[in-house]
């Protein structure tokens, strides 16, 4: 009987045990009695340009890029669906249409004693991330990537991950977060970095300015998981937009950056169609040394 993706309508989590250790500076007068304070270093700051992904899955013999997933999600009335495909990277290219996208693909290893139709699932992600960095796979291991979307907001939001292969050790090598107005994988004592993931208004124009609403960044406060699952716990720290931070796991040394984290304030009853007063941020997770050199 073929497979269908009614399989994946099952939610699937992700959950290391994390200890972060991790330092943040911010202004030396923030009691948090208000979020107002004098603006700091990083406030002003533009988000990254042109940071994108994108996937495509093949499973069953199906093909389903990432907006027919969304169809398919929206026929069936899923709020959710997510998959793993573990196994092996066959593909690590650059995006033939565009010079600044990477291509990873990780296709599936064949059984044992495959059928005469078995034929593999894979999912390819397609990413531009900024200078310095690149998507964390070599052609030929083994590994897992992992896709999570969910429409139950009423938008979609999507977000996706790489890691080791169960083999070794199922470690997180890569997660991220491209939607604007929500997460994939909700912080919670389940996430494997970060217990809460918060918006905090600290005032900070950017000098973007639309005609009925002016555009002010947020600095996006991080509360680490505690660094062992009985404690202590780790104080949260803030990240403005293009701002990253270093943390660490185990013997594995991670690093966070904030692609954008912006608001509208000012709004004129003139703005209509959007969501003007939504808070927006995204962003990515690294394992350090783990993306190939390009």
């Amino acid at each position: 009987m073929p497979r269908t993706l009614a399989a994946l309508t099952r939610p699937l989590l992700l959950g290391l045990a994390a200890t972060l250790l991790i330092a943040c500076p911010t202004a030396a007068d923030d009691d948090d009695s208000t979020p107002l304070i004098e603006p700091p270093e990083g406030c002003s700051n533009f988000s990254l340009s042109g940071v994108t992904f994108d996937f495509f899955l093949r499973f069953g013999g199906v093909d389903y890029p990432m907006d027919g997933l969304e169809d398919l999600m929206v026929l069936n009335g899923w709020q959710q669906i997510g998959l793993p495909i573990e196994g092996k990277v066959v593909r690590v290219d650059t995006d033939p249409g565009d010079d600044d996208k990477r291509i990873v693909r990780v296709e599936t290893l064949p059984p044992d004693e495959p059928e005469d139709d078995w034929e593999p699932d894979w999912l390819e992600i397609t990413a531009e991330l900024p200078p310095g960095y690149d998507l964390p796979a070599v052609l030929d291991e083994e590994m897992v990537a992992f896709f999570q979307m969910d429409l139950s907001s009423g938008s979609l939001i999507s977000g996706f991950a790489l890691l080791d292969s169960p083999d070794d050790g199922g470690a997180l090598r890569f997660l991220a977060e491209p939607s604007t107005l929500g997460f994939a994988f909700p912080a919670n004592n389940n996430h494997p970095f970060f217990t809460s993931i918060d918006a905090v208004d600290r005032g900070c124009p950017n000098l973007t300015e639309f005609q009925c609403a002016k555009l002010f960044n947020l600095a996006v406060r991080f509360t680490p998981q505690p660094v062992t699952p009985e404690g202590p716990a780790n104080d949260p720290f803030e990240l403005w937009p293009t701002d990253t931070a270093e943390f660490t796991i185990g013997e594995s040394v991670y690093e966070v950056v904030n692609v954008f984290s912006y608001t509208h304030r000012e709004i004129s009853d003139a703005c209509t169609g959007f969501d003007w007063a939504a808070d927006r941020m995204s962003y990515f997770v690294t394992r350090v040394g783990t993306a190939p050199a390009r």
